[in-house]
């Protein structure tokens, strides 16, 4: 499947990786009202307020041209999605969440190494390993080929207004990464997706948003 569709809308429905019955539809630009609700009800169940955006900015996001979302269907139900922006040089995976009775049953490591398969690097945020929990998601990431940059200085830009920063740790599907080129994920993350900077300079004490799979 190639993510680079030129139409706006969806994409027909493609098999996960050919043994099932999970397919993926990628939409971009538009999104019928049931899939949004199916969409924004399973962020709604996956992520507390501060790490998702209202509904109405949500719905408005469809409208950029880098974000792309791919939704996860059991026989025609959805279970759940993968959000991501594709840029010039490297996809940004924002959201990845799947409905509380999905979750558990490998889906979405099959679907984070389908997009490993991509030619562009693969970049998210994850927070630092200060519980278990997050120490167990860094492993995950860890072993399927990810690499954290603990000692880059990242926070994240609050998705919605008045929000504090959380600061956050990035990461990227290659091991190689230099500072100047986490500087310029950094700078494209805080113009496209947050729209923070000013006058050319960005803003570097806000943050946070993550890649969280099921």
């Amino acid at each position: 499947m190639n993510l680079k569709n030129d139409f706006a809308g969806q994409s027909p429905a493609w098999p996960l990786d050919g043994q099932d019955r999970i397919t993926v539809r990628e939409f971009h630009g538009a999104m019928p009202e049931p899939v949004f609700e199916a969409f924004y009800a399973i962020m709604t169940e996956s992520f507390p307020g501060v790490e998702r955006r209202t509904r109405e900015d949500q719905r408005a996001l469809l409208r950029k041209p880098a974000y792309r979302v791919w939704m996860l269907e059991d026989e025609g139900r959805e279970i759940g999605f993968l959000a991501f922006w594709r840029f010039a040089d490297f996809i940004y995976g924002e959201h990845f969440a799947f409905r509380n009775a999905c979750r558990g049953k490998g889906v979405g490591t099959r679907v984070l190494r389908r997009m490993l398969r991509e030619s562009l690097p693969l970049v998210g945020e994850v927070e630092p390993p200060d519980t278990e929990q997050a120490r167990r998601r860094i492993a995950l990431y860890a072993r399927e080929g990810f690499t954290v940059y603990p000692d880059y200085a990242y926070w994240q830009q609050p998705l919605r207004r008045g929000d504090p920063p959380t600061p956050l740790l990035l990461m990227s599907s290659r091991a190689d990464e230099t500072p100047q080129t986490l500087d310029r994920y950094r700078d494209v993350l805080c113009r496209e997706v947050y729209g923070v900077c000013r006058g050319g300079a960005v803003q570097r004490d806000h943050g946070r948003g993550l890649l969280d799979g099921g």
